[in-house]
């Protein structure tokens, strides 16, 4: 395990920074997620494959039944390597856990960074498992002028002050930007200079383009060329289980091997290992499907949205849209006035890097999104 100073009170209040980083933002512990919606509201806070699961994993869930009896694998084995074997590597550069978060949290926990770095707005877990680790996680702030896409020379000025990892995300929730596989990897290769690691956070590749997942170049550098490169992945998203909770971890054999070190037994439950695994029997089909659906129905919803006085969207390479909604004249806040239309969206105003008026909106069938946008004009036309 790494060591470094303990720079958290246990209030949860950051320490004297090294020298050189008096000056630089810190990032803020969010708790706030989306999924929150009651009962009879339509939920666009939680971004999951509206097509909902594969069928061969809810006949697997129901099977799955007969075997809550019995103890799962201590470490799942067998899932590791269909894992792997889905995304061409090896299982000895793979870890699997429950839900990519544990597996965030667990990185953060046995390398205890002096200096990370995690480019904002992004998936609040990331600056809250370093705080609990002891860390202070600081801040690239993603540029609105560049549509909140991150650039090489965003790495180079973490590198400036010594970073020792940099955390981003393609595609990055709640933007929805995905830094091309082409700059990922110039991005990789500048942390690789300076012995820093880059995790990139690939959640939603899938409602992209697995062929641009970073994943690509495990399979093309040799591993003495990206001893620091490490890929987030999860299942949850693309084949809508986020009740079973599977995610993994992709990066370097040795950096495997210590995480594992550290791997609580029983992580993953017997139930979510038999469905994902029979999601992973169907994934090229049902992802590909996914896609061309998501392609249609985003570009619909947004353009549509986008013809709304009083709210801007931004482009995304996700299941979801980030936009921005005028209240400045407005006595209730958008989200607010989506609830009374029963719409749940996620306001991010709380979320480090984001400020009042910016909502994620997930991509959800026709009839929904329909409901959404003239709910959306209704608002504007108080305006």
């Amino acid at each position: 395990m790494l060591k470094t100073l303990n720079i958290m009170s246990s209030e949860g209040k950051y320490r004297r920074p090294p020298p050189g980083l008096e000056e630089i933002k810190t990032v803020a512990i969010d708790r706030t997620h989306g999924g929150v919606g009651a009962n009879g509201i339509n939920d666009f806070s939680a971004s999951i494959n509206p097509l909902g699961p594969p069928q061969a994993a809810l006949d697997e869930y129901h099977a799955a039944a007969a075997a809550i009896g019995s103890y799962p694998p201590a470490y799942s084995e067998r899932l590791t390597e269909r894992i792997a074997e889905w995304l061409g590597i090896t299982s000895k550069e793979v870890i699997v856990g429950n839900g990519s978060t544990h597996l965030i949290h667990l990185f953060a926990r046995v390398y205890q960074l002096r200096v990370p770095y995690v480019a904002i707005p992004t998936f609040s877990e990331f600056a809250n498992a370093l705080a609990l680790s002891d860390c202070t996680p600081y801040a690239l702030e993603l540029s609105r002028t560049h549509s909140f896409t991150i650039r090489l020379a965003d790495i180079e000025q973490a590198m400036r002050h010594r970073a020792q990892a940099v955390f981003i995300g393609r595609p990055n929730s709640p933007t929805g930007s995905m830094v091309p596989l082409h700059v990922a990897e110039e991005i990789a290769r500048e942390c690789e200079h300076f012995h820093a690691f880059c995790v990139f956070d690939e959640a939603f590749i899938d409602f992209a383009d697995r062929r641009e997942s970073a994943i690509t170049l495990m399979r093309t550098v040799p591993e003495r060329r990206r001893k620091g490169l490490v890929v987030i992945g999860s299942l949850t998203k693309i084949f809508a289980i986020p009740g079973l909770r599977v995610g993994f971890l992709a990066g370097p054999s040795r950096v495997i091997e210590e995480l594992r070190n550290y791997l609580e037994p029983w992580s993953l439950n017997i139930v979510a290992e038999r469905v994902a695994l029979a999601c992973l029997e169907r994934a090229e089909e049902f992802t590909r499907h996914t896609r061309e659906w998501l392609a249609i129905e985003r570009s619909y919803f947004a353009e549509r949205l986008s013809r709304i006085g009083g709210i801007q969207v931004f482009p995304s390479a996700a299941n979801f849209l980030m936009l921005e909604a005028d209240e400045r004249l407005r006595p209730t806040t958008f989200g607010d006035f989506m609830l009374t239309q029963g719409i749940a969206v996620r306001d991010l105003r709380a979320m480090p890097g984001c400020e009042a008026g910016l909502y994620r909106v997930a991509v959800l069938q026709r009839e929904h999104n329909i409901r959404l946008v003239a709910a959306a004009r209704a608002y504007a036309s108080k305006l």
